[in-house]
């Protein structure tokens, strides 16, 4: 069995004509922007198979919007941390211990953050320019911003 070129119904293999719409078999088929109810870009005319057309970039700025969206989550954290560990310093006149994993943190997230703006920055520049690369390098730049405010909070402190 094969499928008809114009609506996409079954056709017996050999049959001269489409048993729906009477297309002949052998001929090209109509392109108006859609067959019998059906896009044109559909592989071998299965009916029901529809292709998704292809974006570029949109892989590289939906993976920047998201590492964007964790570096900055992760950012506020960071902020409190340097925020409690200054306020903890200069309460106890020199008390103050900053945790290895604080240190860790930062450094992990803003190479997060720095990815996530290098993917969107990407993702644009492929042609994907919508919300997502640009909500991917706001958030990156805003949670990078917020990183090096930490960084400067625990070194004045």
């Amino acid at each position: 069995m094969s499928f008809c070129q114009n609506c996409g119904a079954q056709v017996q293999d050999g049959a001269p004509f489409c048993p729906s719409c009477g297309t002949a078999q052998n001929a090209a088929p109509v392109n108006n922007g859609f067959n019998g109810g059906m896009p044109n870009n559909m592989p071998g005319n299965m009916p029901g198979y529809y292709v998704k057309p292809k974006i570029p970039g949109r892989g590289a700025g939906i993976a920047g919007m998201v590492l964007g969206i964790i570096g900055l989550v992760y950012s506020f954290s960071c902020l409190v941390n340097a925020i409690n560990y200054a306020d903890s310093f200069s309460s106890y006149f020199g008390g103050g211990y900053i945790d290895d994993g604080f240190i860790v943190a930062i450094v992990i997230f803003s190479i997060l953050s720095i990815l996530g703006v290098s993917l969107a920055v990407s993702g644009r520049n492929k042609g994907y320019r919508n919300g997502v690369s640009t909500a991917g390098v706001v958030t990156s730049v805003i949670g990078l911003a917020i990183y090096l405010f930490s960084i400067i909070i625990v070194a004045a402190a």
